[in-house]
């Protein structure tokens, strides 16, 4: 459907989520210099007042942190500073460093990111927050699924059919067009603008997403670097997979875990998801057939 076709109600409600969307990256982009994420990481330490939904983010994060055992931590800001991603990924990469400082930058950062506070010593209570000297907090690895399960239980809630998308995280409900369901083409990581296979969604709602370190990579002082940081190591992940497609119950779940079975690599990537109910993924390599969960055959 054409915008020019929308009816009223229909460009009321897409207007309202393209305006939610807007309104939550200025709030919660560590990219914007007066954000209130950025705020609350100038904090020293100590009783924070924080709005509800970053008292809902960061609560929704211990959840996961929790969950993965660690891996999802996204106290990482230090290192991904240091590596060159502290710009928004069209503007890394452009500094000229020595390899020498390279390596310097680096060891200064992780001395940082070692002794960081953990996210489970921060204690919400309600919108209160107890927050420990030093926590800085990144909503890149939690954002965009977050928006997009807020617009579906908030500004869609009465819709039957959407495909709603920030930034390639989805969250699919009911049909296109009289189909069953949605057909959603999943791209061969390594060759752009080519379609390894598609999901049919079988008008089921699902979040679907994809985490990979093809896209977002440098160079820096002589030093590839890509955006996953493994937070037992402080460094770019490094496994046998290059790229994760994950179905799960909510954008969100996507999401995190398509990140957490790329730093788990394959063997026990593929056990993390067979091991819990509504998960499904793909798992992409970089010289051999994608392998997959043995539940996701009834969607492709």
């Amino acid at each position: 459907m054409l915008l020019a076709e929308l009816q009223p109600e229909q460009r009321y409600l897409l207007d309202k989520a393209v305006s939610a969307i807007n309104e939550f990256d200025l709030r919660f982009s560590r990219f914007k210099e007066k954000s209130e994420l950025n705020v609350f990481n100038k904090f020293q330490g100590g009783t924070y007042q924080a709005s509800e939904m970053l008292a809902d983010i960061l609560k929704h994060s211990q959840k996961y942190y929790k969950e993965t055992n660690g891996l999802f931590d996204p106290l990482v800001i230090d290192i991904l500073e240091a590596i060159g991603y502290k710009n928004t990924f069209n503007e890394t990469g452009k500094e000229q460093l020595t390899y020498d400082e390279e390596l310097a930058r680096r060891s200064v950062a992780k001395k940082i990111f070692a002794a960081r506070p953990k996210l489970d010593q921060l204690i919400i209570d309600g919108t209160k927050l107890v927050v420990p000297e030093g926590l800085r907090f990144d909503t890149g690895g939690i954002g965009k699924g977050y928006i997009v399960d807020i617009l579906a239980n908030d500004i869609f809630k009465n819709i039957d059919n959407y495909w709603l998308s920030a930034g390639g995280d989805l969250l699919i409900k009911g049909s296109d067009l009289g189909k069953i369901g949605w057909k959603v083409g999943v791209q061969n990581p390594l060759v752009d603008n080519q379609e390894s296979f598609s999901i049919n969604t079988l008008g089921e709602t699902m979040g679907i997403a994809t985490s990979g370190v093809i896209k977002r990579q440098g160079i820096v002082g002589g030093i590839k670097w890509h955006h996953i940081i493994d937070p037992r190591t402080g460094e770019p992940a490094v496994t046998d997979v290059i790229s994760v497609t994950m179905i799960a119950p909510t954008a969100e779940e996507a999401d995190i875990y398509a990140k957490t079975v790329l730093m788990l690599g394959s063997k026990e990537g593929l056990e993390f998801v067979e091991s819990r109910d509504g998960l499904e993924c793909a798992i992409f390599f970089r010289d051999k057939a994608p392998i997959f969960s043995r539940g996701i055959i009834k969607y492709l």
